[in-house]
């Protein structure tokens, strides 16, 4: 704009590698200033998409001018009447071809009555080599935090991005230990075509993952059908404890509401420790694991492996069960832990009725 450009809108795409997100849309506009969205890879099937600039864009094609102001519905491109509804009067956009072969792209808008100039234009397709650069080094940023955060957490996402990546480098952390794992899988996968247990698999995950994202806590790991998360501890035991335990109940409360769970016979149990652990790197010098490892972590499984026998689907150490709050809790008696010397005390919300 400061050398003459009469920019009224520019829109761009960040591409991301990720399972749920096609790419983060940024758009500026004058007097709207600058938004942020992420973009699904459903996108690509919206009405917005199918048959837009954007998509021809996607397809191969090159630089794309069209004029606004022209006849009622002489637009090529319906997406377009929005814009010209606005108050726009010209649209180009070009492709950003990535080095490996993805494109991207930037579009431009004006709503000067006399549109883009030809020196303009030309303006538009002598930046798009630099933007094309600066972009892909955007999206790679974009793609690595993404993919990090998708397969580690985001908090551990955060650490080895911050440097902290080292084999054996690790914290010790007093923090919440949340363990769930599945009931009739076994007999899942005996009966059912294998295309078809992973669909089951991940709306149970989504059952109960989602509780624990939602009170703050981090899941660590999916280990086959069992999942590992922690709550760490603040100022507050309490507060990671009680987290922990709302994150258990509305679980398992998803888990009871879902139809594959009712036809298939698939139940859960739960496991609430409280203890110190160790957060870090463990692993192979080529191949390690952001993970927590300790006794309360071994503790909290071996909790877990009780709740059949007990016949409810969560049960909580009596560290957490103390610290807890606003959830009614009765005890279950002491009960021995496979490789713990003395005996633990239980406690849960729920009756026996068989898990």
């Amino acid at each position: 704009m400061a050398h003459g450009t009469p920019v009224w809108r520019l829109r761009l795409t960040v591409l991301a590698m990720h399972p749920e997100v096609f790419g983060r849309s940024v758009q500026w506009q004058r007097g709207a200033g600058v938004s942020v969205m992420s973009a699904p890879h459903s996108i690509v099937a919206s009405p917005s998409y199918q048959g837009s600039p954007v998509e021809a864009i996607h397809r191969g094609s090159g630089p794309i001018r069209c004029r606004l102001d022209g006849p009622a519905g002489a637009l090529p491109y319906p997406q377009l009447g929005a814009l010209r509804a606005e108050g726009g009067t010209d649209y180009f956009i070009a492709p950003l071809v990535f080095g490996d072969g993805r494109s991207s792209f930037i579009s431009f808008a004006t709503d000067e009555a006399s549109g883009f100039s030809d020196e303009q234009l030309r303006l538009f397709e002598w930046l798009v080599p630099f933007l094309t650069v600066r972009l892909e080094l955007e999206s790679a940023a974009f793609s690595l935090r993404s993919l990090l955060q998708v397969y580690l957490g985001r908090n551990a996402a955060e650490r080895v991005l911050s440097g902290q990546f080292k084999r054996g480098e690790g914290q010790v952390l007093r923090a919440a230990i949340w363990y769930c794992d599945l009931r009739g899988f076994t007999s899942l996968v005996d009966h059912t075509a294998l295309d078809a247990v992973i669909p089951i698999l991940d709306q149970y995950f989504e059952c109960m993952a989602r509780p624990v994202a939602e009170e703050g806590g981090e899941i660590l790991k999916f280990i086959g059908d069992a999942l590992l998360a922690v709550f760490v501890v603040g100022e507050d035991e309490g507060d990671a404890c009680t987290r922990a335990v709302r994150a258990a109940q509305a679980a398992l409360e998803a888990l009871a509401r879902l139809e594959v769970a009712r036809v298939h016979g698939l139940r859960a149990g739960v496991a609430v420790h409280l203890g110190e652990v160790m957060y870090g790197n463990i692993g192979a010098s080529d191949r390690l694991d952001f993970t927590v490892i300790g006794a309360a972590v071994n503790e909290a499984a071996r909790m877990e492996s009780l709740c059949k026998e007990l016949g409810v689907p969560l049960l909580i150490s009596a560290e957490a069960a103390a610290r807890a709050r606003g959830v009614t809790l009765r005890s279950l008696g002491r009960h021995a832990l496979r490789g713990v010397s003395a005996p633990s005390e239980l406690f849960t919300p729920f009756a026996p009725v068989g898990v």
